[in-house]
């Protein structure tokens, strides 16, 4: 119950939009660690997986709550709480903590948790928007904990009855992430706001060397201490103080000076058919070409990039049912969907270019979107040049291969779950079937087989 309440105590302002200013994952880790005594020590699989926010609202727990957790009538595990925030399993004593690890996972895991329940339903009321609705209490009601068939650990798993909610929970996560969380004026109002806020520090610490190290002079993880939180209130008024802050004169205006060339990743496959579908477009060259591209007919410096991650939806290998009192994986029930785990595993980062407007009103911007396009074509091309033949190719070759691994280690589902990341890890970023080829880690994966022949 605690850990429920004050898991998200120390959201920065405006959200997930200035928590990246509460300082780096790894200084977040350590501050956290210190408080627990180092307990965390070799316990967290990812430094970088807990979301900052989530740091600091353990770090804030850790720090402002110890005496009324501990020593006061709740009598609360101190840590036990920090791990449910942060997402953090108990590895060195898991025999001990099985049912701990059960917590952690109801309220941050990779399935259904608490978090992801209370935030699908609050932001739908929030926004306004309508998508599939969420029984909440028939999803509650079809948890159970029972031992898993082939390790034989404890595991949260999910009544078949309430197997509908479930998918409408999935829905509506997705639909928050494709037309929400990443729509391209939403993208384009949170860089504006970042742009205004930093301009708007930088004149309160002008000693500062550029906008992020003012503005984390602002909202750091001390701000976050009793007393001295800093809401979105405090930031708006800082910004508006700055008279002649141009960035926040636009956000409060409305009136945007630039537009997206692509709306939605549809349009951006609609105008560049060529590009791999489903593949991160992470490119380190990518800013340098496109800026370059489009100098005859914009300043470069105008022209603002932003990259947006497409989070999967589930990992539907960690899905658990209870069928006439069996305990099953989803994708036993549902194999079709095997050959899908690569949606619902890997993140991928996606990007939106949003270029000057013209200053005669009456040209058609859906007109100067294709003509934008066809400037980039050559440029994608040359940064992705993978076709889609190629790519299914590839796809077919990265799901066999994941395949294999489940077979050879079919007793031991955690190594072939690591061997499934592998690849992932490794793979997404190839843009050519022939560098896929010729990767020599994929060979010394193949060696495992008997003579590659499985």
């Amino acid at each position: 119950m605690v850990a429920c309440l004050l898991h998200d105590i120390a959201h920065a302002p405006f959200s997930h939009t200035f928590e990246k200013y509460y300082g780096q994952k790894q200084t977040l880790y350590d501050l956290l660690n210190k408080e627990l005594g180092g307990k965390l020590d070799g316990e967290l699989k990812n430094v970088k997986s807990p979301n900052y926010h989530e740091y600091a609202s353990a770090i804030v727990v850790s720090k402002e709550f110890k005496r009324e957790l501990i020593e006061g009538a709740l009598n609360a595990d101190m840590e036990l709480v920090c791990r449910m925030i942060i997402g953090c399993y108990y590895k060195k004593e898991k025999k001990e903590h099985e049912l701990h690890n059960c917590f952690i996972s109801l309220l941050h895991g990779d399935v259904i948790d608490a978090d992801r329940i209370d935030y699908a339903c609050r932001d739908v009321w929030a926004s306004g928007y309508s998508t599939s609705s969420i029984d909440v209490d028939r999803v509650v009601s079809s948890i159970h904990v029972k031992r898993e068939p082939k390790t034989q650990e404890l595991c949260v798993c999910f009544d078949c009855n309430g197997l509908t909610e479930i998918r409408n929970m999935l829905d509506v996560r997705q639909f928050q992430n494709r037309y929400v969380i990443n729509h391209h004026s939403v993208q384009y109002e949170q860089k504006l706001m970042v742009m205004a806020a930093e301009q708007a520090a930088l004149k309160k610490f002008p000693a500062a060397k550029n906008g992020a190290e003012a503005l984390q002079g602002i909202v750091h993880i001390d701000a976050c201490h009793s007393g001295h939180y800093f809401s979105d209130e405090d930031l708006l008024q800082v910004m508006k103080e700055d008279s002649d802050n141009k960035y926040y004169q636009e956000y409060s205006s409305r009136q945007y000076k630039r537009f997206a060339v692509w709306k939605t990743p549809d349009e951006f496959f609609h105008f560049f058919p060529d590009v791999p579908r489903k593949m991160d477009l992470t490119h380190a060259e990518f800013e340098e070409k496109v800026r370059k591209a489009l100098a005859p007919i914009t300043n470069p410096d105008d022209i603002i990039i932003l990259d947006v991650t497409y989070k999967p939806a589930i990992n539907l290998k960690s899905l658990y049912l209870v069928v006439n009192e069996d305990m099953v994986r989803y994708t036993d029930i549902h194999p079709e969907l095997q050959v899908d785990l690569g949606d619902c595993e890997v993140d991928l980062v996606f990007y939106y270019i949003y270029v000057p407007k013209p200053e005669d009103p009456t040209v058609n911007l859906d007109e100067e979107r294709k003509n934008i396009a066809k400037l980039l074509k050559p440029v994608f091309a040359d940064l992705y040049p993978a076709s889609n033949a190629e790519y299914r190719i590839y796809e077919f070759m990265q799901n066999a291969m994941i395949k294999g691994f489940e077979l050879l280690y079919n007793n031991d589902e955690k190594e072939a779950e690591k061997k499934r990341k592998q690849v992932k890890d490794m793979s997404k970023k190839i843009m050519r079937l022939e560098d896929f080829l010729k990767a020599s880690k994929m060979f010394d994966f193949i060696e495992q087989f008997d003579g590659g022949s499985e």
